[in-house]
C-alpha cells in the first residue's frame, strides 16, 4: 500500500447522504442505527489496511454533527482531512441527495476519486454516471472487495489514468474501462464484525423503545445473510445476489457475544429480509443465544426479526420467544388474493392469517406493512385489505404507496402498456431527473404516489394511505392501547433529555396520538 505522502495517512470517507432522515419517508422520530453496510465496509477496510484512516459520515443523523449544520460539518471535514477516496451510498429515494453530496465533494476535492454504491446505482450504473458527472465510478453489488482492490491499485500509475482505470476492477463500473461483474462473497463468516466505534454509536444515535424492557435501549443491527430468492415485484432486495448466502449460527452468536461484551448490547435487530428462510438454522441461533447468554453469562437480551409469512413450523416461534424475540415484522402487502398472487408469489391470505395467529398465540408482538397501489389493485381490493387488517391481531401497521425502483421486476413489467392497470400519474420533473434528454420514470421518492392503478388515481392512493395510517383500527384492542400509551410517554421522556429539538418536534404529534388512544370508543370511519 502506497500512502499519499509521508505526513498524512491515506483517508477513505464513506457517506450516508440525505439531510432529512430517510428523505421524509420514515416515521421514526430520530435515527436509531447507522448504515450497517457502510460500517461493515469501513470495518473490513480497517482490517485489510490498518495504516489508512477510514471515516463514516451519516448526513441523515440528527446528531452526526453535534448540533452544527450538516453541510458545514461535511465541508469542514473535507477541507481538513482531504480524503483521497470517497464512497457515497445511495438508494432510489435519496439518489438526488447522493448526487448533491457528490457535487459538494467534487467542488472541494477536485482530485478525489468518488464512487457511488447501493441498490440504485447497482441497478442502473450507466444512468447514474450519465446523470452525475462528479462520480468516477459505481460499485455494482457488494462493496468490500471492490474497495479493497481499489485502494490497492489507486496509487499504481499502471492501473489509473485520471479518474479512470486502464484495467477493470471487477464490480466497478467506470467510464473508461469495460465492466466485469464481481462474484458475491460466499464466505460471509470471513467478514469482520462491525466496529461501532467508527460512528460513535452511543453518542450519536437515539435509543429505541423495547417492549421487553419497557424502556429505551440502543438497538444493534445484525445481518446474518445476504441475497434473496423470492420474486416480489416491487422489491430491489436481489441486488446483492439472487441466491441466499448465510452465515453459520456459530458466527452469528459470536457477533452477539462480541456486541454484548464490548458495547454492553442488550437489544438487537436482525435485518435479514427473511430471517426464517432456513428454520433449522434459526432454531440453532436461538439455542445458542439461550446457551451462551442466558445460561453461561446469566444475562438476557431482546431482539426483533422480519420474515415472510410462508413458514409453517410453529416450534420456531416458541424458540424465538424463549431466546428473547419481542417482535416479528411481516411484509403482508395486501389482503386481496389476486394482488398477492402477482406481486408477492408464494404468500396467501390464509397463510398470513395462520402465521399471525400463531405468533400471537406464542406471545410475540407482530407488526405488518401493506403497499397500496400494487398492480391489479382496485378500490375493492383496498377495501379487502382494510377488512383483512381489522381481522388480524396486529400490534402495529404501516401503510405505504407503491414506489417503482430500478432493478425491480416491476420496473421492467411497467414497460408493458397498462400492466396490472398501472399508469403514470402526477408526474413531477423535480423528483424524476432527466437522463439522456429523456424523462426517467423511476421513482426517486418515498411514499409520494406517482402511479395510479385501475380506478384509483395517485391522489386517491396518497389520501387513503394518510387516512389509514392515522386511524388503523387496532387501537381498539386494550393491549395495543396500553403499549402505545407506555411507548409514547417513554419516548417523550427520553427525547426531553436526549435532544430538546426532537422533543418539541414530536410533542404535538405524540399528544395527539395519546388523545386518540384515550378516545378509542369513537366510531371509526371504517365501520359501516
Amino acid at each position: 500500500m502506497i500512502l499519499s505522502n509521508e505526513n498524512k495517512r491515506y483517508t477513505v470517507l464513506l457517506i450516508e447522504p440525505g439531510e432529512d432522515f430517510s428523505e421524509k419517508g420514515c416515521g421514526v422520530l430520530a435515527k436509531q442505527t447507522p448504515s450497517l453496510g457502510l460500517v461493515s465496509i469501513a470495518t473490513y477496510l480497517k482490517k485489510c489496511f490498518p495504516e489508512i484512516s477510514v471515516k463514516v459520515i451519516d448526513q441523515q443523523n440528527q446528531r452526526s454533527n453535534f448540533n452544527s449544520q450538516v453541510g458545514t460539518y461535511l465541508h469542514l471535514f473535507l477541507k481538513e482531512e482531504s480524503p483521497e477516496l470517497v464512497g457515497i451510498q445511495s438508494y432510489s429515494y435519496n439518489f438526488l441527495s447522493a448526487c448533491k453530496t457528490a457535487k459538494e465533494v467534487r467542488s472541494i476535492l477536485p482530485k478525489a476519486f468518488i464512487i457511488m454504491g447501493g441498490p440504485h446505482p447497482s441497478a442502473v450504473p450507466k444512468e447514474v454516471l450519465d446523470y452525475c458527472p462528479e462520480i468516477d465510478g459505481v460499485v455494482v453489488g457488494e462493496g468490500e472487495k471492490v474497495l479493497e482492490e481499489l485502494i490497492e491499485t489507486k496509487d499504481d500509475p499502471d492501473s489509473q489514468e485520471k479518474y479512470g482505470f486502464k484495467r477493470s476492477i471487477d464490480g466497478l463500473y467506470t467510464r473508461h474501462s469495460s465492466f466485469v461483474p464481481r462474484q458475491p462473497i460466499e464466505d460471509l463468516d470471513s467478514i469482520p464484525f462491525p466496529d461501532w466505534n467508527i460512528v460513535q454509536y452511543k453518542q450519536r444515535y437515539a435509543r429505541a423503545y423495547s417492549y421487553k424492557y419497557r424502556m429505551m435501549e440502543f438497538l444493534f443491527p445484525i445481518s446474518t445473510s445476504r441475497g434473496c430468492v423470492f420474486d416480489c415485484q416491487f422489491c430491489s432486495g436481489k441486488y446483492l445476489s439472487k441466491n441466499i448466502r448465510m452465515r453459520s449460527p456459530q458466527s452469528v452468536i459470536e457477533e452477539i457475544i462480541y456486541d454484548w461484551e464490548v458495547y454492553n448490547a442488550r437489544f438487537f435487530y436482525f435485518v435479514d429480509p427473511n430471517f426464517l428462510y432456513d428454520v433449522g438454522r434459526a432454531e440453532k441461533i436461538c439455542d445458542l443465544i439461550r446457551e451462551e447468554i442466558y445460561y453461561k453469562r446469566n444475562g438476557r437480551l431482546s431482539f426483533r426479526i422480519q420474515t415472510r409469512a410462508n413458514f409453517e413450523n410453529e416450534r420456531i416461534l416458541y424458540k424465538l420467544r424463549a431466546a428473547g424475540c419481542e417482535l416479528i415484522f411481516l411484509g403482508i402487502e395486501s389482503g386481496d388474493e389476486k394482488v398477492l398472487k402477482y406481486n408477492k408469489p408464494g404468500q396467501t391470505v390464509k397463510m398470513v392469517e395462520k402465521v399471525v395467529a400463531a405468533i400471537r398465540r406464542v406471545g410475540i408482538r407482530v407488526r405488518a406493512s401493506f403497499v397500496l397501489g400494487l398492480p391489479f389493485e382496485t378500490e375493492e381490493s383496498i377495501q379487502k385489505t382494510v377488512s383483512f387488517v381489522q381481522s388480524l391481531d396486529l400490534d402495529g401497521v404501516a401503510f405505504h404507496t407503491l414506489d417503482v425502483y430500478p432493478g425491480t421486476i416491476l420496473s421492467e413489467k411497467i414497460k408493458i402498456e397498462n400492466y396490472g392497470g398501472l399508469y403514470l400519474d402526477n408526474f413531477n420533473e423535480v423528483c424524476l431527473p432527466v437522463v439522456n434528454n429523456e424523462k426517467n420514470e423511476s421513482q426517486y421518492s418515498r411514499n409520494t404516489p406517482f402511479y395510479g392503478v385501475n380506478d384509483l388515481t395517485a391522489q386517491d392512493l396518497g389520501e387513503t394511505r394518510e387516512k389509514l395510517s392515522k386511524m388503523y383500527p387496532q387501537l381498539r384492542r386494550s393491549r395495543v392501547r396500553e403499549d402505545i400509551l407506555r411507548k409514547n410517554l417513554c419516548e417523550l421522556r427520553y427525547f426531553l433529555d436526549w435532544d430538546i429539538k426532537i422533543f418539541y418536534r414530536i410533542l404535538d404529534e405524540k399528544i395527539e396520538e395519546i388523545k386518540k388512544v384515550q378516545d378509542y370508543q369513537r366510531d371509526f370511519w371504517l365501520k359501516p
